[in-house]
């Protein structure tokens, strides 16, 4: 079975709409059989849950929506996953 972690924060006008944008992608993979989909929406889209989900299933595809910067990319409430 492939793994697929995405993150999908909804806490700000912006993030607001990449959570709603992402809602169709989720469902896509949720149909495909042979695909196990992690995601980390609204309050549990936060480091603790990224790594626990990276560790737990390896994912295949990682999908980071959020805020970020150059270096790195943030989830609920502008905490810092990765």
């Amino acid at each position: 079975m492939k793994n697929f972690l995405i993150t999908r924060p909804n806490y700000d006008k912006e993030t607001a709409y990449v959570y709603s944008f992402s809602k169709s992608i989720v469902s896509i993979a949720i149909e495909m059989r042979d695909v196990h989909v992690t995601d980390l929406q609204e309050a549990k889209a936060t480091r603790n849950n990224f790594e626990k989900t990276m560790k737990k299933f390896h994912p295949k595809l990682v999908f980071l929506n959020g805020h970020g910067d150059e270096s790195s990319v943030w989830g609920h409430n502008d905490e810092p996953i990765l």
